[in-house]
């Protein structure tokens, strides 16, 4: 029944099965099942896990990762001089040999009088910050599917930077 399907890698592949590079006729049928389910995309690394066993976890626990965050974490000066706070969230994948893999970062930053930070440049130097100090992480201890198998696994890491530093 599935002789001769394709699979198509990326989107540009798909883009260009769309176009008529490679449509037969019946072909666009199948093409949406495909594409809805999105088996054109490989990710040669491996399956992307929500809800594992065993959680990534840094090494020595919720107290080391406490400690590398003091000891890390450098409060940008426009903290001090225009009381912006809050802590910038980081999406990223624990791999399966520890590393992390940062996909993206969204800052959630008030000004003094707790309104939204709007300043792009502030909210870019807070995002710079979080990202070195992510970046300068030890590899984690990767999660687990019940069977012990070591899998990647979806994170969130929050970078804070409280007010009660000022």
């Amino acid at each position: 029944m599935l002789d001769g399907v394709k699979i198509l890698k990326n989107e540009k592949s798909l883009e260009k099965y769309r176009k008529g590079g490679f449509v037969v006729s019946g072909a666009e049928n199948w093409l949406k099942i495909v594409y809805e389910i999105k088996a054109h995309l490989i990710d040669p690394k491996g399956e992307i896990y929500n809800n594992v066993w065993k959680r990534s976890e840094f090494p020595g626990g919720n107290e080391a990762y406490k400690a590398f965050l003091e000891k890390n974490v450098r409060h940008p000066k426009e903290m001090f001089n225009t009381g912006v706070h809050g802590f910038v969230d980081v999406e990223c994948v624990i791999e399966k040999d520890g590393t992390i893999e940062i996909q993206k970062a969204y800052p959630y930053l008030k000004d003094k009088s707790g309104n939204p930070c709007l300043d792009s440049t502030i909210i870019k130097r807070y995002e710079q910050e979080a990202l070195r100090v992510i970046e300068k992480m030890p590899r984690c201890e990767p999660g687990r599917k019940e069977n012990g198998e070591k899998v990647r696994v979806n994170h969130s890491i929050a970078i804070i930077f409280d007010e009660k530093v000022i």
